[in-house]
């Protein structure tokens, strides 16, 4: 029976010591990466920082960047993690010269969360409760999706998972090639809807990143990739953007939305995997345009 308990005491605490590591030191893994936190920190400075959603990894060509450019994306990315973001990298000594932040408005209309489970394995232990302090959804099950089901899979074949994924990264952007769709599948796709009224702590957040890029002489722009002619055309979609410009407005906080840059891609459905992502046809173009204002 003694043996017992000290063959379970000693499981217990080497679960616990990987626990430990995992969430302490798994960042590490990507200082050489080509995309992520890490690797962006590694880099100590960088002239252009792209920051968002996933609209931003799918919409912006990391081909056509510069080599002290970056792209920096989670999955449905929100004002309140960009502005963690930011305050992060800039704390761990990253210069930046020009921000842009995706401007997808269906994020100022939703709770404060985090979809992509990803940056928990570019955070230690104290990060990572900052980022449990700022969701909405606070319980045993996000603790748990956190700290220990979070990115097991990817640890576990990490050097295939590093191989792969390095290869079809590129200043932190996605190089992956995505093809377009039919005008019958785009007809056929649900509707975005919005989650719900315009949050405050989403509209908060972003009067911190202009805060905050004003204290580091950071030039802040926000940029709309564009979305399929039925996102544009509708009326919900349309009141959103045109709250989200009046708190840009309110702020003196420069904007380019997609019409600026080339109203054309939103016709046509082969640059689109779906209602809101480009497809790399249509990121191509959209870069080609989109640098030729930047510039």
């Amino acid at each position: 029976m003694k043996k017992i308990i000290i063959t379970m005491l000693i499981s217990i605490f080497i679960c616990i010591l990987i626990l430990f590591i995992k969430n302490q030191y798994s960042y590490l893994l990507l200082r050489n990466a080509n995309y992520g936190m890490p690797a962006l920190i590694k880099k100590e400075k960088v002239n252009n920082l792209f920051l968002g959603s996933s609209t931003f990894r799918q919409g912006i060509d990391s081909k056509q960047l510069d080599s002290d450019d970056y792209v920096l994306s989670y999955n449905g990315a929100q004002p309140v993690l960009e502005y963690w973001i930011l305050n992060k990298i800039i704390k761990d000594g990253v210069k930046i010269n020009n921000l842009y932040i995706d401007l997808y408005p269906y994020t100022l209309y939703s709770e404060p969360s985090i979809s992509d489970t990803k940056i928990f394995i570019e955070t230690n232990i104290k990060e990572k409760f900052e980022l449990y302090d700022i969701i909405d959804k606070k319980d045993y099950s996000t603790i748990w999706d956190m700290f220990i089901a979070s990115n097991n899979e990817i640890l576990l074949t990490w050097p295939i998972y590093y191989h792969t994924i390095n290869q079809t990264f590129k200043n932190g952007g996605s190089t992956l090639k995505t093809t377009g769709i039919t005008n019958k599948k785009m007809d056929n796709l649900e509707m975005v809807k919005r989650n719900s009224d315009l949050n405050n702590d989403q509209r908060k957040a972003i009067q911190k990143i202009v805060n905050l890029c004003k204290k580091n002489n950071i030039n802040l722009t926000f940029i709309e990739i564009p979305k399929a002619l039925r996102i544009h055309n509708n009326k919900s979609y349309n009141d959103m953007i045109n709250n989200y410009l009046a708190i840009l407005n309110e702020l003196n906080v420069n904007y380019i939305l997609s019409d600026n840059i080339n109203s054309n891609i939103k016709n046509d459905s082969k640059n689109y995997t779906d209602l809101i992502h480009l497809s790399t046809k249509g990121k191509i173009e959209f870069t080609k345009e989109l640098k030729k204002i930047l510039e």
